[in-house]
């Protein structure tokens, strides 16, 4: 497959717009020009050879046909060439085309899948809760009153709960 050497991304859409509008138009205008001379040639060589040197018109015929397809031949192979260039043309930029789809496709992918992402963290984002921490207060005496309860006889209590020890060694002597 023969490519033409790339070109700046600029010029391959003129390129190619020239070729489609003016140059592959004018080429087969040209093609189809050459074929009419061809059959005005033809028609000479018929009436010539029915009515003049059977020898001359057919040497004059030979020469012309010659002449004929050497023109035929140069302009089918400039027209091919211009229709060659202008398909790899195309060719070259649907491959920059793929290419780039390729790299929207991947970028459409990797957004994606930030977004995701984004998303789920939101929902995965652990409550931030501080540790309760109880205010230790000191209270006044005043304030001690006021919120503390009293405890009727709390020292009497409190006397007779450890005077009830007071027998437990000397009951292991006796």
């Amino acid at each position: 497959k023969r490519r033409p050497k790339k070109m700046a991304e600029e010029e391959a859409p003129e390129m190619m717009r020239s070729l489609a509008k003016t140059r592959l138009p004018e080429a087969l205008q040209v093609l189809g020009e050459k074929h009419e001379l061809v059959n005005e040639v033809i028609q000479w060589c018929e009436s010539s050879y029915v009515s003049g040197n059977k020898a001359e018109v057919q040497a004059q015929t030979k020469e012309y046909i010659v002449d004929a397809l050497d023109t035929i031949t140069k302009e089918v192979e400039a027209t091919s060439s211009k229709l060659m260039e202008f398909l790899a043309l195309q060719d070259n930029a649907i491959e920059d085309m793929t290419t780039q789809l390729a790299i929207l496709k991947e970028r459409l992918s990797i957004s994606k899948e930030l977004n995701a992402a984004a998303r789920l963290a939101e929902f995965r984002k652990p409550l931030h809760v501080e540790p309760r921490q109880d205010k230790i207060q000191t209270l006044n005496d005043d304030e001690r009153a006021e919120h503390m309860p009293v405890i009727v006889g709390y020292e009497k209590d409190f006397e007779a709960r450890f005077r009830a020890f007071d027998d437990v060694g000397t009951c292991l002597h006796a």
